[in-house]
């Protein structure tokens, strides 16, 4: 199976060769990644009290005239600064509201983090615009970036904290914004990371940054290039990510021990499990950030999770409707978002 994996013999090697793959993904999406965090617009319209954590409703302005909505889970007490986990969902059923979903953030929240879901452009509450579209690619890596933006805001988070985990084209959105963007401090791909496959949509691919003039990169290398911080990578034996423990790991560990630290890269393999982000798959991603961010483990427990109705999570209703100048288009928004960036 011919797999791209680009060796380095050493750390500057391999420093250079990611500066390369940096400059190539800029260029391709046209998100310039040295801009200066910026204030995002984030609306609450609704929260509902769980007991000891609460769900806002919430919608992001990204851009001037487009919207992200989603949830964000928070623990009602904390004594201190909390983590955040950043949730981008993938190509499954009830989008960002899908039942794995709906599992991972209550959890993270009853221990202790603040959990965030979102939806991709044309998902969920964006159902106006199309998400098969090759402009897509650009403006997901925006949206993720400008709510991390948001969260990086807030005085409660502590911002040496901030994870991102999703599934599928979840897990192209985790690796591409941990490789991008430093704040990033813990990634978990799942069912994702590959050295041969780069996703099955226009979204994760569109804008082609993995192939050019005497250039070629992998999800694997895009996920290399997170090294040396904490990452677990979830795969499964039956999609793409089947051969993880025996080529892509490996290749991980080799990067990851250019700065000694082969040990901060973890892979739970499930060599029988479906693709989606399922109970076992939860449980890993759980133990992993218990332990990463020194969370009670003992608080976790699923069967005592209470998934509210997907209406009582959506953002927009007749008190609160979709901003009327959001923008459908694909290429209009990511016009606008290549705007955006060229502003200083």
């Amino acid at each position: 199976m011919k797999t791209n994996l680009t060796s380095c013999a050493n750390l500057p090697e391999w420093e250079q060769r990611k500066s390369i793959i940096r400059a190539f993904i800029a260029k391709k999406t046209g998100i310039d990644f040295s801009k200066q965090a910026e204030a995002v617009n984030c609306v609450e319209t609704a929260v509902t009290d769980m007991g000891s954590y609460v769900i806002k409703n919430v919608y992001w302005q990204t851009l001037p005239n487009y919207y992200v909505a989603g949830n964000i889970y928070l623990p009602k007490v904390a004594d201190c600064k909390i983590p955040a986990v950043m949730m981008p969902h993938g190509h499954f059923e009830k989008d960002r509201f899908y039942d794995d979903n709906n599992q991972l953030a209550p959890s993270l929240a009853k221990l202790g983090c603040m959990a965030v879901t979102y939806d991709m452009v044309g998902k969920g509450e964006d159902k106006e615009t199309p998400h098969d579209d090759k402009y897509n690619n650009g403006i997901l890596l925006h949206n993720s970036i400008r709510i991390l933006d948001y969260i990086d805001s807030l005085d409660y988070i502590n911002k040496t904290k901030i994870a991102v985990t999703g599934a599928s084209g979840g897990g192209s959105q985790t690796m591409l914004l941990s490789a991008m963007d430093s704040r990033i401090t813990a990634a978990i791909p799942v069912c994702m990371l590959s050295a041969h496959f780069h996703g099955g949509c226009l979204c994760e691919m569109g804008l082609n940054y993995f192939t050019g003039k005497n250039f070629k990169t992998t999800t694997a290398e895009i996920a290399a290039m997170f090294a040396p911080k904490d990452m677990l990578v979830i795969s499964i034996g039956t999609d793409w990510t089947k051969n993880t423990p025996n080529v892509e790991f490996p290749y991980l560990q080799e990067v990851y021990s250019l700065y000694g630290a082969k040990g901060k890269v973890k892979n739970a393999h499930f060599k029988d499990e479906e693709h989606d982000y399922g109970p076992s798959k939860r449980a890993a991603a759980i133990e992993f950030l218990s332990d990463l961010f020194k969370l009670d483990i003992s608080k976790y427990n699923e069967a005592e999770n209470i998934i509210p109705p997907i209406e009582a999570l959506k953002s927009y209703s007749e008190k609160h409707p979709k901003p009327a100048d959001a923008l459908t288009n694909p290429k209009e928004i990511y016009t606008q978002m290549i705007e955006y960036y060229s502003k200083s």
